[in-house]
């Protein structure tokens, strides 16, 4: 795919999706990804997502042309289980067992890189994403559930360089 300044964040998203089926499969689980926060599935696990914040630190000059970042954080939630399903403590347990694998996936990969889609997105820093730390377990009320869920977040930071378009 060709990156635009129109659609780098529907491209991140959609490469996030296939990293956190990656992340899990090569431990032989397979969870469904969405590219969007409001989604839910009769199976777990499954991720979501959502853009948060949007941080334009400004232009630059480039050799040949002048570019903004624009640094986006993206949370990731993974929702594994409905609070009160099976064994007291199962989808705590299931929990830490995700989190490292889906941690070290994100930290190894950097540059939104995938079985899937192997070369780097080409709008996106060099310097790659920043993985903050997962928030540990949390629980979420989603409404038209009768059960909450269990599950955690993580924050990308992802900073994209944007040409400036200019108009003369």
């Amino acid at each position: 795919m060709v990156t635009t300044v129109s659609n780098y964040l529907t491209e991140a998203l959609d490469r996030l999706v296939l990293m956190e089926k990656e992340a899990l499969a090569d431990a032989g689980y397979h969870p469904d990804a969405y590219p969007y926060f409001f989604a839910w599935n009769a199976g777990f696990p499954y991720f979501t997502n959502r853009v948060d914040e949007d941080v334009n630190t400004g232009a630059t000059e480039g050799a040949t042309q002048e570019w903004e970042e624009h640094v986006h954080t993206v949370r990731v939630r993974l929702v594994i289980a409905h609070i009160t399903e099976g064994v007291p403590g199962t989808p705590e347990g299931l929990l830490y067992v995700y989190m490292p694998l889906v941690t070290n996936f994100f930290v190894n990969h950097p540059l939104l890189q995938s079985a899937a889609e192997p070369t780097p997105m080409d709008i996106l820093s060099p310097e790659g994403m920043t993985v903050e730390r997962p928030t540990g377990l949390r629980i979420f009320t989603n409404a038209g559930f009768k059960s909450n869920q269990v599950g955690c977040e993580w924050p990308l930071r992802l900073p994209f360089i944007i040409p400036i378009e200019r108009e003369y």
